[in-house]
């Protein structure tokens, strides 16, 4: 299956700080539209979420990764689904509970942004620096088999010349 992660990554972001947005202009103005407008955009961003969370669990096995970007990309992956589980959490409280929680689902809205913050600035040190998803980290994957196998032929061949010289030396011996 293709790695669709990076396709779907930005939704929940956008739609997130986009409900943000409308929930501050609705207490701003008491306006019960952009309030509705904000309701729905934070339902939107929980689904957007969850395909950015599963796509990027199953991208997780599937990408070459070096085991210094393994320990970036275990942060990363804590901090999207904590992201996640309080995006979920701000669907349900507007879904079951829209007109008592707005306060509540502000504060953690808040919490999330900080978490979605580090976490996507975690995912982009994985596909910038360390090249995670891309062609650039399959060649550098395919270099690095290369460098090794080819230091492992030196340690062949210089076994063997080891090995040649010790017999030249027996046979000049006798």
């Amino acid at each position: 299956m293709q790695n669709v992660h990076p396709m779907l990554i930005h939704f929940p972001i956008a739609l997130f700080l986009t409900a943000i947005v409308f929930e501050l202009v609705s207490f701003a103005r008491k306006n019960e539209s952009f309030n509705n407008t904000a309701s729905k955009l934070f339902i939107l961003s929980a689904v957007a979420f969850i395909a950015a969370a599963i796509t990027g669990l199953l991208a997780e096995n599937s990408v070459v990764h070096s085991e210094e970007a393994h320990h970036i990309m275990l942060d990363h992956k804590l901090f999207q689904l904590i992201a996640a589980g309080i995006s979920i959490a701000i669907a349900l409280l507007v879904f079951f509970f829209e007109k008592n929680t707005r306060i509540v689902r502000l504060i953690l809205a808040i919490f999330c942004v900080g978490f979605m913050t580090y976490g996507s600035y975690l995912g982009g040190e994985l596909v910038y620096r360390f090249g995670v998803g891309t062609s650039l980290q399959v060649t550098k994957q395919h270099e690095d088999n290369q460098n090794e196998k080819a230091v492992q032929d030196v340690g062949k061949d210089s076994s063997q010349t080891e090995k040649s010289e010790e017999e030249n030396e027996h046979n000049h011996q006798h």
